[in-house]
């Protein structure tokens, strides 16, 4: 009788995670971050649903569209960030701001090619972004982000905003009466962006404690709208325009300098962190499960947690300079390809008869990613120091991708359109790989 009871209770339990779940997945919220996160009975009860679903076959992970523009994923914050009683990763607010920053980031980067969007998608994504700035003020009022980085990331979230309308979406596509803008232009309204940061720079340096989340994010708009203010564009602004873009971008450099520094602390090379050491030892466990595609419930349980980890300490280093924005990215998104190779088959221990496999071509799975990481490969190309571990763990998977969209059975599947996208992407691709591997070559 105990027994049965037991068993009841177990259904119970499960049916009511089922749903937890579901109030999750609406919200947009991840499940299984959800489960390893925030008070225990919460971890039980979503852990108790992720598990009948696995046992039904219904994976959320399974039910992905791998073909979808990008795989966001919100980071807990490093554990110098705040107080424990403050978890800003618990937020709703901010799993939802995490996932429109990536979507509007990802279009801002050129990553998704000149046309990113239809108009619908478009509204879709400006509208997500008006509302991640009542996200960041509901962050403000509970007292999980400071006013400095409230305004930051305000800001971030308007110049992502801005960006993104800059686009056209695909309907108009063949319009011709479309007026280019210089690039002194461009870049003259980028300083003045700049500009109205500064002082919210050096609040963010003065803080007691860092949100190296935040950190990250912020800093990331600045260096992506500094990115435009080069030489050659001071150099085409007006005289009297030269001095104030050098000097705000010299200033802008030495803040964020400054901010980075103090979350660093005394580490100078991502070597010498535990950080680096749990990005390692996540890709020995990983890299094998996902090659093979073979994993039971409980290693895929642990999984996620490692990859959660090495998110985690992947974003901490870029928030204290120990890794550029692009190599830190790249990471996050070699994490993002090994969760969904990992989720590709049914655990091997599953008895479950339906699983809702992730189904896509493979020429143009390949052709999805090398388009997301060329704008990072092209900056990594033109810099002067490239760390050889940040290569180690994604180039391959790179790699691959170019041999399939090298193969002609493989992009036998596309259309015509797609095969000379494909063709264009790899050799881009291969020539900033080439750069990169040179430099590497020559800095020992």
């Amino acid at each position: 009788m105990p027994q049965r009871i037991t068993g009841v209770l177990t259904i119970v339990l499960g049916l009511a995670g089922v749903l937890a779940v579901g109030v999750l997945i609406a919200l947009r919220i991840d499940a299984r971050r959800a489960a390893a996160t925030g008070p225990k009975w919460k971890r039980r009860l979503v852990a108790a649903g992720l598990a009948l679903l696995a046992l039904t076959g219904a994976s959320p992970a399974g039910g992905k569209d791998v073909g979808a523009a990008s795989q966001p994923t919100c980071y807990k914050p490093a554990p110098m960030s705040r107080p424990a009683a403050v978890n800003l990763a618990d937020k709703p607010e901010w799993q939802r701001l995490c996932q429109t920053w990536a979507q509007a980031q990802d279009v801002a980067s050129d990553a998704l090619g000149p046309y990113p969007f239809d108009a619908a998608g478009q509204k879709k994504l400006l509208d997500a972004l008006a509302a991640g700035e009542k996200d960041v003020a509901a962050l403000l009022t509970a007292g999980a982000v400071s006013r400095a980085e409230a305004d930051l990331l305000t800001a971030d979230l308007k110049a992502l905003a801005q960006r993104v309308g800059e686009y056209r979406p695909t309907e108009r596509k063949e319009v011709i009466c479309y007026q280019a803008r210089s690039l002194a232009w461009i870049a003259q309204g980028r300083v003045k962006d700049v500009q109205g940061r500064l002082d919210l720079l050096e609040k963010l340096s003065g803080q007691a404690t860092l949100q190296p989340g935040v950190v990250y994010k912020v800093l990331a708009g600045v260096e992506r709208q500094l990115a435009v203010v080069t030489p050659e564009a001071i150099k085409a602004m007006d005289e009297a325009e030269r001095t104030p873009a050098q000097e705000t971008r010299q200033t802008a450099e030495a803040k964020m300098a400054a901010i980075r520094a103090k979350i660093a602390g005394s580490f100078t090379a991502p070597e010498q962190t535990p950080q680096w050491a749990t990005i390692s030892e996540t890709w020995k466990f990983v890299s094998p499960l996902a090659q093979s595609h073979q994993s039971t419930q409980a290693q895929r349980g642990e999984v996620d947690a490692k990859l959660a980890a090495a998110r985690d300490a992947a974003i901490w280093l870029g928030a204290a300079g120990l890794l550029a924005t692009s190599e830190t990215e790249l990471l996050l998104k070699e994490a993002d390809r090994l969760s969904r190779e990992i989720y590709l088959n049914p655990p091997t221990d599953s008895t479950a008869r339906c699983y809702k496999m992730m189904v896509l071509t493979p020429a143009r799975g390949s052709m999805m990613r090398v388009t997301q990481r060329l704008p990072l490969l092209a900056d990594l190309a033109g810099s002067d120091k490239v760390h050889k571990g940040v290569l180690e763990r994604t180039v391959p998977a790179i790699e691959a991708d170019l041999a399939t969209l090298s193969d002609a059975k493989q992009t036998a599947a596309l259309t015509a359109d797609e095969r000379t996208q494909a063709a264009a992407l790899a050799k881009q691709a291969a020539e900033d790989l080439a750069k990169i591997k040179k430099q590497m070559a020559e800095a020992k």
